[in-house]
């Protein structure tokens, strides 16, 4: 398997970690990952028999993990460019977006900006295309909307709490302690900042850019899922022309990490089905 970290510095000079791995000549697949977080929540995808055939990029966006934080700049082109910078400076052909959770609002910010002539397709995984609008209370949980006066906090130990009681709500059953702490680490490292303006100070709806894509897209959504209800997941299969739903009655938010190995198929067979 090929592997490396390289940097990708977006069009308004923000750096972005990268990890680059699999089949260089295979069908690239760029891997999204949700606000708070960081690339290595792929590791199941990079480092599974996906990479054999495939090539699989996953980054952090900025803000988080080990991508530049700057003060400001989390608005919707910042995070469509960043996007595009990616697939530029990767020479990516025809790739399928995978993104997660929040993903779903950049990845509807990038179609806005850039359309989806460029792509092969995208997988939606556990995704919001909304947030702050008047039907948000539809798609996002109780349990979410609790934490967030700790998660936008300035108190450390408010801030830690409630990024600890975050990252438990991610799966439907109990992480181990290993998993549990290395999640919370890159939780840690986003600044309170970053989520103020990146993810509290937006009000989107991607609502009208759904119906026109073009492209096929597979969404797939844990039924067990304390953040994002599964709601949602019927709402954009609804609006998308080309979607396949793909519902997991035993996984929470990370279907991708919980149940890997029937992810890493289902993402396989609906890659593999955009060759035709």
């Amino acid at each position: 398997m090929n592997r490396r970290e390289c940097w990708v510095t977006s069009s308004s000079g923000v750096r972005l970690a990268v990890t680059d791995t699999g089949n260089p000549r295979g069908i690239p697949m760029v891997f999204v990952h949700g606000f708070n977080q960081a690339r290595q929540c792929w590791e199941r995808q990079l480092s599974s028999d996906l990479a054999r055939d495939f090539r699989c990029i996953a980054f952090d966006l900025r803000g988080h993990g080990e991508s530049d934080k700057p003060d400001d700049a989390y608005n919707a082109e910042d995070w469509a460019t960043d996007l595009q910078s990616v697939l530029d400076q990767l020479e990516l052909d025809q790739p399928v977006l995978v993104g997660w959770s929040f993903a779903g609002i950049i990845i509807g910010d990038y179609l806005r900006h850039f359309g989806d002539r460029r792509l092969r397709g995208i997988a939606l995984v556990g995704a919001v295309t909304q947030e702050r609008t008047e039907t948000e209370e539809a798609v996002t949980s109780a349990d979410l909307a609790m934490l967030v006066p700790g998660l936008l906090s300035d108190d450390l130990t408010e801030g830690l709490i409630a990024l600890s009681e975050f990252v438990r709500l991610l799966s439907a059953e109990s992480l181990q302690s290993s998993t549990f702490y290395q999640m919370l680490g890159y939780n840690v490292t986003v600044p309170v900042f970053v989520r103020r303006q990146g993810w509290a100070g937006r009000a989107i709806s991607h609502f009208d850019v759904l119906p026109t894509i073009s492209k096929p897209v597979l969404i797939v959504h844990g039924l067990k899922d304390k953040v994002a209800v599964p709601r949602v997941a019927y709402v954009n299969a609804h609006l998308i022309p080309r979607s396949m739903l793909r519902v997991y009655p035993e996984s929470g938010h990370m279907p991708f990490w919980e149940e890997a190995s029937r992810f890493n198929q289902d993402l396989r067979e609906f890659v593999r089905s955009t060759e035709s």
